[in-house]
Parts: structure tokens; C-alpha cells; sequence
């Protein structure tokens, strides 16, 4: 994944763009999902992780293998997910850190 936020600090509200690279080894098409969840989840009872928020609304647009984006307006540590499929059961994955910071 490419993105030239990726690791850095970031406004709210900032927008900023990623790109899944990817290739399938047997040639097929790609279709490409994003995810925008908070860096850190709550526990359980029982001290196990539970998945982390999600903040769909910071996926601005999808086209192909490239997404632009909105930085949640929270400050926070945040994941950029992006996945690749082939449609045939094969997956790749690929992820990136922001910091959401008060100007």
C-alpha cells in the first residue's frame, strides 16, 4: 500500500489518498476493500481484544485500487486498512498508521 501519510500526524478532517498494489499470480481481477478503524480496541471481561471501531465515513471515495480518504475528527491513533481479492478465495492485505492530532 502507498500512501504518503502513512505513519505521520494528521489534522482532523485532513484528506489524504492510498493506493493498494497488488497482483494475482493466476492473472485474475482484483476487486479492493477499505477500513478505517480506531489503532486501539476495548477489552472483554476476560482481557480479550474486541475489534476496534470502525469510521466508515472517512472513505471518501473507491476507485479500483485507490481510495482517498478523511482523517476522523478525534484525535487518535487510526489503521487504514486495505484488502485485495482475487473472487476466488484469495486475499492480500495490507495496512497503515495515522495520528489524528488537534491543530
Amino acid at each position: 500500500m502507498r500512501c504518503d501519510q502513512a505513519g505521520q500526524t494528521v489534522r482532523p478532517g485532513q484528506k489524504f489518498s492510498a493506493r493498494m498494489v497488488a497482483q494475482d499470480p493466476d492473472g485474475d481481477t482484483l476487486s479492493y476493500d477499505w477500513r478505517v478503524l480506531s489503532a486501539r480496541g476495548a477489552r472483554d471481561r476476560e482481557g480479550r481484544e474486541l475489534t476496534p471501531p470502525a469510521h466508515p465515513a472517512s472513505i471518501l471515495e473507491v476507485k479500483g485500487s485507490n481510495a482517498s480518504f478523511a482523517a476522523p475528527v478525534q484525535p487518535g491513533e487510526y489503521r487504514i486498512y486495505g484488502y485485495a481479492r482475487d473472487g476466488q478465495g484469495g486475499v492480500g492485505t495490507a495496512n497503515l498508521a495515522i495520528r489524528v492530532i488537534q491543530p
